[in-house]
């Protein structure tokens, strides 16, 4: 993070002329460098965005995996999804969420 130095307030970032200069809300411009082009980004599983546990939830809604012709013990839907991944092989009711490790069957 950038502070301008009149004001010591944090610049934003402009690419509308496609050049990258950093503003700040006091009027000042400075140039941009090679590194103000980079995107900072973060990922932290705990939050709940992506990951495991969000495929899963989400498989039986994804067109990509399989349906197979297993019943569910919980509401007796006649078929459940099937994930596998690096990590997991579970089947996912698509009725009621249930989710079953394949050594269940």
């Amino acid at each position: 993070m950038l502070f301008c130095e009149d004001c010591s307030k944090t610049l934003d970032k402009d690419t509308t002329s496609g050049v990258v200069k950093m503003k700040c809300p006091c009027g000042r411009i400075y140039d941009g460098t090679p590194e103000d082009t980079l995107i900072m980004q973060s990922f932290n599983p705990s939050e709940g965005r992506g990951g495991v546990q969000e495929s899963i939830a989400f498989a039986p809604f994804d067109r990509v995996n399989q349906r197979v012709d297993t019943e569910c013990k919980e509401c007796k839907s006649k078929y459940m999804t099937q994930v596998v991944n690096d990590r997991i092989a579970c089947l996912v009711c698509g009725r009621c969420g249930t989710i079953y490790k394949m050594t269940d069957f």
